[in-house]
C-alpha cells in the first residue's frame, strides 16, 4: 500500500472511531421520563439538605422542590423553597430570588443500572444570586449563578408506587460571597468570595400529572 493510500485508510479509521465515541456518549446520556406530560415534579427532603461553608453549616427543617418537565429531557428544572432555617444555630432566612437548580443527567453509576450521575447548575435571572440571610442581616451569603456543580445522583425507586426518584446531593466546590454585617459572621471569616461551599441531603421526586393524578416518574 503506498503512503497516499494508507494515510486515507488511516484517516477514516479515525473518523470511524470518533464517530463511533460520540454515539456511545449520546447513548449513555441518562433522560429524566414520567408516565404522561405535562407532569408536575415535586421534591420532598428525605436527609437533610445542608450548605457548609466558612460561617458553618446551614439547614432548614424543610425543603421542597418543583418543576415541570414537558416531555422526556435530558434537563430537570426544580425550584426549591425552604422554610425554617438556621444557621449555626441562628435564626436565619434563605431567598432564592428566582433562582433556580437545573440537573443535567449522564452516565449510568458503575455497577448500578438504577443510579444515573448528574451535574447541577444554579441557574438565575439576570442580576440576581441567591441570598442568605442570618440574624436579620448580621451576616449575608450570596451564592451566584454557576455551572457543572458535582456531584449528584439519581437512583430509581420502585417502592411505593407508582415509581419515584431519589435525589442524592453531594455537591462541592460551590462559589459564594460572604458580607459580614454590624455583628459580623460566626466564625468570623473575611469579607470575600470562597469556593469551599458545598450541599448534601436527599430529596425524593414523585410525578403528578396534569389532573393530579400520580404518576410514575423515572431516569434512564
Amino acid at each position: 500500500m503506498n503512503k497516499k493510500r494508507l494515510s486515507v485508510a488511516i484517516l477514516a479509521i479515525a473518523v470511524a472511531l470518533t464517530a463511533s465515541a460520540a454515539l456511545s456518549a449520546a447513548a449513555s446520556a441518562g433522560t429524566f421520563k414520567a408516565e404522561s406530560y405535562p407532569a408536575t415534579i415535586t421534591g420532598t427532603q428525605t436527609t437533610a439538605v445542608t450548605f457548609t461553608g466558612v460561617v458553618g453549616k446551614w439547614t432548614c427543617k424543610t425543603v421542597s422542590m418543583q418543576g415541570t418537565l414537558s416531555e422526556a429531557s435530558s434537563a430537570l428544572n426544580l425550584a426549591p423553597i425552604y422554610s425554617e432555617c438556621s444557621w449555626a444555630g441562628v435564626a436565619a432566612t434563605t431567598n432564592m430570588e428566582g433562582c433556580t437548580y437545573e440537573f443535567t443527567a449522564g452516565n449510568t453509576v458503575e455497577g448500578s443500572e438504577s443510579k444515573i450521575e448528574s451535574t447541577m447548575d444554579v441557574k438565575c435571572p439576570a442580576g440576581k444570586e441567591v441570598k442568605l440571610v442570618l440574624n436579620g442581616g448580621t451576616c449575608t451569603i450570596y451564592i451566584p449563578e454557576q455551572t457543572g456543580l458535582k456531584s449528584a445522583t439519581f437512583e430509581n425507586t420502585a417502592a411505593p408506587t407508582p415509581d419515584d426518584v431519589d435525589l442524592t446531593l453531594a455537591l462541592s466546590g460551590i462559589k459564594y460571597k460572604v458580607v459580614n454585617g454590624l455583628f459580623g459572621c460566626p466564625n468570623n471569616p473575611a469579607d470575600g468570595t470562597y469556593t469551599n461551599g458545598t450541599i448534601s441531603g436527599v430529596e425524593t421526586l414523585t410525578a403528578d400529572s396534569k389532573g393530579g393524578s400520580a404518576i410514575a416518574f423515572s431516569v434512564s
